[in-house]
């Protein structure tokens, strides 16, 4: 075999190995809703697999929406869309208010949370909200401090409501 054959091979070699081992990584896309999980334990858990804060977390209703783009030929940033309802120690809800948010007196309708179906009894909401966007507006808080209670859509991209 001559040189460029030699490498073409070496090539397509390595090629194969990177292929193969890309699909051999876990790939933690997901899309479920919280209603979808019996246990309380394992509905929390799962949640903390995407959410990094958990400080003061009563009770959680989600619905996950996060593709990984880091396995497959082309490894990417991954996407995701998250919609949550959280219970919160009303102690914690400031820590759940980072400094990339700015408060804003824009009004967000409650029907982007609609999917999750929240119980009334239990996710009852009858103060005003304080309303918080990051800069970017991939993420927006809804923070009922009466009922320790926040209303959140974390996003890869922007939220066009906004």
């Amino acid at each position: 075999m001559d040189k460029l054959t030699t490498l073409l091979y070496s090539k397509c070699y390595l090629l194969i190995l990177l292929v193969g081992y890309s699909c051999l990584s876990d790939d933690r896309s997901i899309n479920i809703y919280s209603y979808e999980i019996e246990s309380q334990k394992e509905k929390l858990q799962q949640l903390k697999t995407y959410l990094t804060k958990d400080s003061g977390l009563l009770d959680a209703e989600y619905h996950i929406v996060f593709h990984d783009n880091s396995t497959g030929f082309v490894p990417g940033p991954s996407d995701h869309h998250i919609t949550l309802a959280l219970k919160i120690e009303s102690d914690s809800l400031d820590a759940w208010i980072n400094n990339n948010l700015d408060s804003t007196s824009q009004s967000i309708s409650l029907e982007f949370w609609t999917d999750l179906n929240l119980e009334p009894n239990k996710w009852e909401l009858n103060s005003k909200p304080e309303v918080f966007i990051s800069k970017n507006k991939k993420l927006l808080k809804m923070v009922y401090r009466n009922e320790a209670i926040i209303l959140g859509i974390y996003s890869s991209t922007s939220l066009i409501f906004l």
